[in-house]
């Protein structure tokens, strides 16, 4: 069996490695939004956004990778957890839903 396809069963289809309250905005960030009219991106906005939402995102990570391995040691593969414990972070990354900038109101 492909290996790839055999972590994929282990994963969830979609995550959210954040959540942003629906009261979060940026009323309190005028110089965020300034240098993102300024510069014409959002560049500054996700760099902060990454920053405030950086212990919510290792916390879900945690969370998701535990799921993972216990469900795969449900099925005798706590070793394949091991070695391949990168490719299913990235995979989890990969599958990530959410994000914290289009999530935030303006």
């Amino acid at each position: 069996m492909n290996q790839t396809l055999q972590l994929t069963d282990y994963i969830p289809q979609y995550v959210s490695l954040y959540y942003v309250d629906y009261r979060d905005d940026l009323d309190e960030h005028e110089d965020i939004q300034e240098e993102c009219i300024r510069s014409n991106n959002m560049e500054k906005l996700y760099e902060k956004a990454y920053e405030w939402y950086e212990e919510q995102e290792s916390s879900n990570m945690h969370d998701y990778l535990e799921e993972t391995r216990k469900n795969m040691e449900a099925d005798n593969l706590a070793g394949e957890f091991e070695e391949h414990e990168d490719e299913i972070r990235e995979l989890i990354y990969d599958r990530n839903d959410s994000d914290p900038v289009k999530d935030c109101r303006y």
